[in-house]
């Protein structure tokens, strides 16, 4: 989403950790669907939304749990 607020500049370079390939496309294009498509919009925010929630709870765990229980709660599966 920065490259949407500032001037189409990624701070970061983007890496595949998993085995397959990806797709890159002109952030004109990027912005140009983004602007059109009511969907893709909001598909897009939803991530964003998601991704600012699981941020939150991670600084939440991290602020109110030490780090043997945060380490033990990464392994414990979820019922």
């Amino acid at each position: 989403m920065s490259t949407l607020t500032a001037g189409g500049q990624m701070p970061a370079e983007v890496i595949i950790q998993v085995k397959g390939s990806g797709l890159e496309i002109p952030f004109e294009c990027f912005r140009q669907v983004f602007r059109e498509s009511t969907d893709f919009r909001e598909i897009l925010l939803r991530c964003q939304q998601s991704f600012f929630v699981q941020r939150a709870y991670t600084a939440l765990s991290n602020a109110t749990h030490r780090l043997e229980e945060r380490c033990l709660a990464r392994w414990t599966p979820a019922e």
